[in-house]
This record gives structure tokens, C-alpha cells and sequence, in this order.
């Protein structure tokens, strides 16, 4: 995928036929942005695919395709969507789905 190009600099497919240390700079990489995300307040949500499957998302349908833990993209969004909006102001979850 072009975004292993654009922001890493590897210049090969991931899984076919690249170097291990570009592997390894790969997985790093989401590993970083994870952690990034897990220090977020609990009131934030997120969604989040390894980058071969984020690619996908812009297709058309992928809204109810891709699955994370057996929840889809529309189902962890309306969760989330519903907490912010409970009216008795309580959070109960943390709505946070991630596929490395």
C-alpha cells in the first residue's frame, strides 16, 4: 500500500517479500500509534485497523464488513455515539476496538 511508501519510506509490499527490518518498522510503527491512542482520555473512542485493513475502509460497504473483536465499523461508532449522547450523563464504557 502506497502509505507504507509515504510515510515509513518501505518500499515493498508488507508481508510479501520485505526485509525484516522493514517488518520490524512496521509493526513498531502501529505499535507507537496504539500507545498513542491508549493514553487518551476514556471518553474518546476509537476504531482502528492495522494499515494493510485501514486501506480497505474507503471502499464502498466496508462500513459493515471490516470486524474488530465481531463488531463492525457502524456498530462500535453507534456505541460510542450513544454513550456521548445518554441523557443521564453516565458513561458506562469506553467504546475503544483495536486489530493489530
Amino acid at each position: 500500500p502506497w502509505q507504507l511508501r509515504a510515510i515509513l519510506g518501505i518500499k515493498c509490499e508488507y508481508d510479501v517479500g520485505c526485509p525484516a527490518h522493514q517488518e520490524t518498522s512496521y509493526v513498531l510503527y502501529g505499535q507507537s500509534m496504539v500507545r498513542s491512542l491508549e493514553i487518551l482520555p476514556e471518553k474518546h473512542g476509537y476504531y482502528v485497523s492495522n494499515c494493510i485493513r485501514h486501506c480497505l475502509t474507503g471502499s464502498r460497504g466496508n462500513w459493515n464488513r471490516m470486524m474488530i473483536d465481531d463488531v463492525n465499523m457502524e456498530d462500535a461508532f453507534l456505541m460510542w455515539y450513544e454513550d456521548k449522547i445518554n441523557v443521564s450523563g453516565s458513561n458506562n464504557h469506553t467504546v475503544r476496538f483495536v486489530d493489530t
